[in-house]
């Protein structure tokens, strides 16, 4: 069994998520003026189907998402927030070489981009 929130825990297929997932939320985010969207999973396999997102203002990168396909995909047409990868946050030790690094390269990525950390 894979954890939530580590990379593997997104084995629900984009044809899954449009008949099992997309067509229940798609409801509820309706109600809303502004919706965001994403957790723990990658959604660039999926984008084709969260884009439908009735006013979506943002979703969320995770750290296993492909930062280069997303800031893409997005670029200019939402803010995306973005997280780092959970070790690099600081717990007992953090290694703050690696996490200026790893916020570089977010940076450098999504240049031009409409992008938060969060």
């Amino acid at each position: 069994m894979v954890p939530h929130g580590e990379p593997g825990n997104h084995r629900v297929s984009p044809d899954q998520f449009a008949e099992f997932v997309a067509p229940y939320q798609l409801p509820l985010q309706e109600r809303f003026g502004l919706n965001c969207y994403g957790c723990c999973e990658p959604l660039e396999s999926r984008w084709h189907i969260v884009k439908k997102i009735p006013a979506c203002a943002g979703v969320s990168v995770s750290p296993w998402a492909d930062q280069e396909k997303m800031a893409g995909m997005l670029a200019g047409t939402m803010c995306i927030p973005a997280s780092p990868r959970r070790p690099r946050l600081p717990f007992r030790h953090m290694d703050e070489d690696v996490a200026r690094s790893d916020l570089r390269r977010t940076l450098e990525i999504t240049r031009g981009a409409s992008w938060s950390s969060s």
